[in-house]
């Protein structure tokens, strides 16, 4: 449910107010929402069937309502953000639907249990995807300063702390995780009852990856990951380091000016920091050395 509808976002919609952008946005992602459960559960009715939105985005709330109206959906997996009262409480409004609380420290996992408890909230079902930001692809749930070796995110001591604080809840193991003796010897023997696969996923023929694609980039060898901070969540990421076409100042402009002219705000728009770096004062004034992308597009 991360934005399922963002064909949306090649459309032309500078014409639009940006209420109307917004609002388009919103509906594509609710629809494409609707007929992926449907595509899957049709498929699969006995099976538990998923769905993984993302607070950070715009629509989270309505990414869950989708989900929990539809009576088909078994679990939403939160995260990108901190689950506050609104955001768990609308979970009793659906209770066939569980919790999986995407968290990578036990600062993390406490704040979500404290919430719950402060505010008397009943979730009938909730687990832990502890995603370990050492290994994890995409965005990850701590500072860069942090990561390679920090006990912070030591995933064995945070399963020890999580079974003495909160023994009756399961927990996932996401991270690092692709073949099967990994689940054994990284989630099972460590403390998890679960493990949860990523960029595995996209091997798969479901997932509608090209063969080429794959092939010229993924299971290149000479493409290396970074981590760095220009993902206009905030958040530092892990990215296959490809080579791309280097833009002129031309290029760079007009690519802005177009992701500002056709925003939908799918991150806050306060909270966004490619706006952030290109527009002034409300007008759009590209800033040539920033290397901050637009999710959007």
């Amino acid at each position: 449910a991360a934005a399922p509808g963002h064909e949306v976002v090649t459309e032309d919609m500078r014409g639009l107010t940006k209420g109307a952008r917004i609002s388009k946005f919103l509906q594509a992602n609710m629809a494409s929402q609707r007929e992926q459960i449907d595509y899957v559960r049709e498929r699969n009715p006995y099976g538990i069937l998923g769905e993984n939105a993302m607070l950070k985005l715009t629509g989270y709330r309505k990414a869950v309502r989708t989900a929990g109206e539809s009576k088909k959906v078994d679990f939403t997996a939160s995260g990108a953000g901190m689950l506050a009262e609104k955001d768990l409480k609308q979970f009793e409004q659906f209770p066939h639907m569980g919790l999986i609380a995407i968290v990578s420290s036990v600062v993390a996992a406490r704040g979500v249990m404290r919430c719950i408890a402060q505010h008397n909230i009943d979730i009938k079902r909730i687990m832990f995807c502890v995603e370990d930001p050492n290994t994890a692809g995409g965005h990850l749930g701590a500072k860069e300063k942090d990561l390679n070796g920090s006990k912070r995110y030591d995933p064995v001591l945070i399963a020890e702390q999580l079974e003495h604080l909160f023994p009756h809840i399961p927990r996932i193991l996401a991270g690092g995780i692709a073949y099967r003796d990994q689940y054994n010897e990284k989630a099972f023997q460590s403390g998890y009852q679960g493990g949860g696969i990523g960029i595995r996923g996209l091997f798969n023929q479901e997932s509608e990856l090209t063969q080429e694609l794959m092939e010229e980039y993924y299971f290149n060898r000479i493409y290396e990951t970074v981590v760095n901070g220009n993902s206009p969540t905030g958040y530092i990421g892990r990215y296959l380091n490809v080579p791309r076409h280097v833009q002129t100042p031309e290029e760079i402009d007009a690519y802005v000016r177009w992701a500002v002219g056709n925003c939908v705000a799918c991150i806050n728009m306060k909270e966004c920091t490619f706006l952030q770096a290109h527009v002034k004062d409300g007008e759009v004034v590209p800033d040539l050395e920033s290397e901050i992308f637009c999710i959007g597009q």
